[in-house]
């Protein structure tokens, strides 16, 4: 399970940082998160239901 859980680190990581370089209004409209600093429950849900909203 660890494993997995690296894995989802590293991609999470990864998304953010695409974001923040590629898209950055983007990024600043779901909060400016990042892996650790300012991730918070608000952050990381507008990051899911953007997620969401993108895959339909």
């Amino acid at each position: 399970m660890f494993p997995f859980v690296l894995y989802y680190f590293l991609c999470i990581s990864k998304l953010h940082t695409l974001l923040k370089n590629e898209y950055p209004e983007t990024w600043e409209m779901l909060g400016k998160g990042t892996l650790i600093k300012n991730n918070s429950l608000e952050n990381s849900f507008k990051m899911m239901t953007f997620l969401y909203k993108k895959s339909i």
